[in-house]
């Protein structure tokens, strides 16, 4: 029980902040380069996204009907789709890259897909801090809804999770 009281207490603090993913997702989109749907966060599957409706305006943040994710992907497919069939879905982790943290704290997925394992920002400009969750806990890869959460609840797009 305590493993999964201390992940509520980390949720709360990092909805209860400024609701920015600095490393992985922007906060706003200013200057729509086209009309379309963009992505919201980098490499990763996400439940929000951003509306242009003309050139040169802001982007709306946007988010997917329950249960779906918005999907980039290299063919221009930019649209919702359930997890499983986005292109980051099932792209792993990268072992390599440790995040430098932004001015915020909050929590990064390390991987793509449903892992023990996750990055913890401490608000400071350093580097990322390794974290892993509790017994029987997977790391929710949908950067929204960061947490650790059951295993048969991942990936979780809509909270509670």
């Amino acid at each position: 029980m305590a493993p999964r009281l201390l992940t509520s207490t980390l949720l709360l603090l990092v909805c209860a902040g400024t609701g920015t993913h600095g490393y992985l997702c922007d906060d706003a989109l200013t200057n729509c380069l086209g009309v379309g749907y963009y992505n919201k966060c980098h490499d990763f599957c996400d439940t929000q996204y951003f509306t242009c409706e003309e050139i040169g305006g802001p982007g709306v943040l946007s988010t997917c009907p329950y249960g779906l994710v918005f999907n980039t992907d290299p063919a221009g497919s930019n649209k919702c789709v359930l997890y499983e069939n986005c292109f980051f879905s099932n792209a792993g982790c990268d072992d390599s890259v440790v995040p430098v943290c932004q001015t915020t704290f909050e929590l990064i997925p390390k991987c793509r897909d449903c892992q023990n394992t996750f990055f913890i920002c401490d608000g400071t400009n350093a580097a990322a801090i390794p974290g892993t969750c509790g017994a029987g806990l997977v790391f929710n890869p949908i950067p929204s809804h960061p947490a650790c959460i059951p295993e048969d609840l991942c990936p979780c797009t809509e909270p509670p999770c």
